[in-house]
């Protein structure tokens, strides 16, 4: 399979198509050359600990360009994207028939509430933004009075009453569709390699604990376990709570299960703390791998049948690339600290995967990004 940067003055039709490819192919590396040399002789100029440890290697012009693309997303369209996933989903809970009929549409406030952590934004800021691409939220839009936006409060009752469940479905949802993306341009190769890690997220609630028998105030800290998809990038399965087991694997591949989703033939890499027999048991089960760097406490053989397996068949070479599973984690934190400002423990588990979901969409565009950098040749073959 042949890919190719986008450059619209190339017909690909033309007889002399790989002349004037060849051509390009030949300036562009004469000017990267150019570029190349000057670049290391003006690094030379720098303090010897502010120099590139290697220029060749932090340069990514593709990936630059391609990130660049994704961020030229408005709000509005980031909204067109979370009303294509509740429309695909449905209404997050069934409307009452009795009392008074509601104003707005539980479908367009959740729309609304999917991307509220995308920039990130409060309840505050979030309405603003409504108000300045003019959302009409209400179930009547024919109806020239009334708000057309409602309430802070409004929208956090609404928060409140979505189910977690539904907002679980709507992050897989995410990755379904960014891993389409990505397999119309690039294939399924390697889409099947996943990773497992956890972190803690700072509350803004303070608790109480003990040092050294004394008293103390810090902040609270909720606990997150999260499956993710190395090649796109997306989180594939969330689970938090206060007192999250940060070493199971087994919940989150359940609950992928339980979604109508398939858990074979898959290679999950975590780090040495998901080294547990129930975690190699049910990956083996399922025909799929479990790569984790093996913890030895003492110098005898670890127990367990399936352990031992993982154990004999680890391997260090494919175990390096564990470490991209941590860049959800990284991209997050660097967009909001790591905080999480809830307070009920339920809109807690509701903002972490909020959050993740605001990430899924950042791959999504991501992914359309590269679509715009680069040309699948085999399909021009398929459609000629």
């Amino acid at each position: 399979m042949g890919y190719l940067k986008v450059a619209p003055n190339i017909d690909t039709a033309s007889p002399q198509f790989m002349e004037d490819l060849l051509n390009q192919i030949n300036e562009r590396i004469i000017k990267e050359t150019t570029r190349e040399i000057l670049r290391d002789e003006r690094n030379i100029l720098r303090d010897e600990r502010k120099q590139a440890w290697s220029p060749k290697r932090t340069k990514a012009p593709f990936y630059g360009r391609a990130r660049g693309n994704s961020r030229i997303v408005s709000f509005q369209k980031v909204v067109e994207l979370a009303e294509k996933v509740v429309d695909h989903l449905g209404t997050p809970w069934k409307e009452s028939k009795r009392g008074r009929p509601p104003q707005f549409s539980s479908k367009k406030l959740t729309s609304a509430l999917l991307v509220k952590h995308y920039f990130p934004l409060s309840f505050e800021t979030l309405r603003e933004k409504l108000l300045e691409i003019r959302l009409d939220c209400r179930k009547d839009t024919n109806n020239r009075r009334g708000v057309k936006v409602p309430s802070t409060s409004e929208l956090h009752w609404t928060l409140s009453k979505i189910p977690i469940k539904y907002l679980q479905e709507a992050l897989r949802l995410l990755d379904d569709w960014t891993v389409e993306l990505h397999t119309d341009l690039f294939g399924i190769e390697k889409l099947n390699k996943l990773g497992v890690d956890g972190t803690e997220t700072t509350c803004i609630e303070l608790e109480e604990y003990m040092s050294g028998l004394k008293k103390g105030l810090r902040r609270e800290t909720n606990r997150v376990n999260a499956l993710i998809r190395l090649v796109t990038n997306t989180v594939c399965e969330v689970k938090s709570s206060k007192k999250e087991n940060l070493r199971d694997l087994t919940k989150l591949l359940k609950c992928r299960k339980k979604s109508k989703r398939s858990i074979s033939q898959l290679e999950i890499y975590g780090d040495g703390a998901y080294d547990a027999e129930k975690n190699y048991e049910i990956t083996s089960l399922n025909e799929s791998e479990l790569i984790v760097k093996p913890t030895k406490y003492t110098k005898k053989k670890p127990r367990g049948f399936f352990r031992k397996q993982g154990h004999t068949t680890f391997s260090a070479r494919k175990y390096k690339i564990r470490k991209t599973v941590e860049r959800p984690f990284g991209n997050i934190s660097l967009r909001d600290g790591n905080k999480l400002w809830y307070k009920r423990p339920d809109m807690r588990q509701k903002g972490e995967i909020l959050r993740f979901i605001a990430h899924n969409m950042k791959a999504y565009f991501m992914q359309e990004a590269w679509a715009k950098v680069f040309k699948n040749l085999s399909q021009d073959k398929k459609m000629s």
